[in-house]
């Protein structure tokens, strides 16, 4: 079987996420292009500061090993992530 292929799509807010949705979580740093597709796991609200999440990702290539988005482990709601659309083939 196929790995699936994505393209970059539009923007969404990190407060807009389902669980489910495949998005871009990184950039290359020298084309700025988005790159590393992975797929929401896990949603989880902040119980201390309002406006922020923690978003719970893996590989849509591999089913082990989720990691969480963000160096203190939660992001704004307001950050804008890139949707990985698949690629029909």
């Amino acid at each position: 079987m196929p790995k699936p292929t994505f393209t970059p799509g539009v923007a969404v807010a990190a407060g807009a996420l389902e669980l489910g949705d495949t998005i871009y979580a990184r950039r290359n740093h020298i084309t700025k292009q988005p790159t590393t597709p992975v797929e929401v796991v896990r949603l989880v609200p902040s119980v201390k500061t309002l406006g922020l999440v923690r978003i719970v990702v893996q590989s849509p290539y591999q089913r082990q090993s989720p990691w969480t988005i963000g160096t203190s482990g939660y992001v704004s709601v307001d950050k804008a992530f890139t949707r990985a659309v698949p690629v029909e083939a």
